[in-house]
């Protein structure tokens, strides 16, 4: 986890979350999960290729929606944290749904026209003037797959690492006495009467990009840092999670994509734990060092450093294939972008915009 922390950059995001994933268990999609059509009065489903606008016209229909007074809640692409792949707008009970449903997270509706509602960028762009660049629209689609499938298998084996770091750290952990700390600090927040739960979300990505943390959590009042020694960071953070529910508090998770948990939200208590680096001042700093076997310690020290570097060999080969498949992503959208018709398109987006609105008015 050590390595892994040090290699993301911090992007500021306001309310925003990744809505899925590039993880050890390939890509991950919570497009369902978080946009369900049973928990939504609508939910607009946009297809269209790269580049032909889809963010674009969430981005502008969440912006009209926050100007009319809805809380917004952006869901940022797995592999592109430029780009949004949804929203989740809220005013008064009423909430509207908003999401980009290509591949990889291919979306149709479950009640269609009830609910769900397809809007179609593709409706804007030549076709003719696509089937003319047929030729290496193809290939860069295929190579794109090639490297997302090579990213695939890295990050796979850097799960794997992941798994062994966890199974040294065990041996390291002096659980007992971790446990009382996270039970201290968890004490700190007043018992409620309420059932705990904990709820997932996405703020860390391996993305085409790099590495990317979402600051979304930074917006708690209260900061704990945890300093990871050996890989034993995630245990406590899974361990203070429970003690946290167990008081009554929702929390929100969320897990890094070799997995682990990285970062904790409570928004009750205004508080964010968190074992990613960050420039903002912590109330707290939890050094793990504390909780680990000294002998342990130093008997794993050249299985530790060993599994450290093929962790970072892994992750390294991972973002150097996705950063081939942005190449080719980018390149696509440009081919993409110059067949669209956006005058057309932005007065669709206007009426969408208008139409959203409209909803928190009835």
């Amino acid at each position: 986890m050590e390595t892994f922390a040090k290699r993301f950059r911090t992007e500021n995001a306001g309310r925003a979350f990744f809505v899925g994933a590039n993880t050890s268990r390939g890509f991950v999609s919570d497009h369902r999960r978080l946009l369900s059509e049973d928990e939504f009065k609508k939910v607009y489903i946009i297809k269209g290729g790269s580049g032909t606008g889809k963010s674009t016209l969430i981005r502008k229909a969440a912006s009209a929606a926050e100007s009319a007074g809805a809380r917004c809640t952006r869901l940022l692409c797995g592999s592109d944290p430029d780009s949004l792949d949804g929203a989740v707008i809220e005013k008064d009970g009423v909430r509207i749904g908003i999401m980009d449903g290509t591949a990889p997270h291919t979306v149709d509706p479950v009640y269609a026209g009830a609910c769900g509602e397809i809007v179609n960028c593709g409706d804007y762009w030549d076709s003719a003037y696509l089937e003319g660049r047929r030729d290496e629209i193809s290939r860069a689609v295929r190579h794109k797959k090639y490297c997302f499938e090579t990213a695939y298998r890295f990050l796979r084996a850097a799960g794997e690492i992941y798994e062994m770091q966890q199974e040294l750290a065990r041996e390291i952990l002096l659980f007992d006495k971790m446990e009382a700390c996270a039970h201290r600090l968890a004490a700190q927040l007043p018992a409620l009467s309420e059932e705990g739960s904990c709820t997932e979300r996405r703020t860390l990505g391996i993305t085409m990009c790099g590495a990317v943390r979402l600051d979304t959590f930074d917006m708690a009042s209260k900061l704990v840092t945890v300093e990871d020694c050996a890989g034993l960071a995630p245990v406590f953070m899974d361990t203070l999670r429970r003690e946290i529910t167990d008081r009554g508090y929702g929390v929100i998770a969320s897990e890094a994509p070799t997995g682990g948990t990285a970062e904790l939200f409570v928004p009750a208590a205004s508080l964010a734990v968190t074992v990613m680096e960050t420039d903002r001042e912590a109330c707290k700093n939890i050094n793990m060092h504390r909780f680990a076997d000294s002998v342990r310690l130093s008997d794993t020290r050249q299985r530790r450093r060993f599994t450290k570097k093929c962790f970072g060999t892994m992750l390294d080969a991972a973002l150097e294939n996705l950063e081939a498949a942005g190449r080719e992503h980018f390149a696509l959208e440009e081919i993409y972008k110059s067949s669209m018709d956006f005058a057309s398109l932005d007065s669709m987006s206007e009426r969408l915009s208008r139409k959203i609105v409209s909803y928190f008015d009835k």
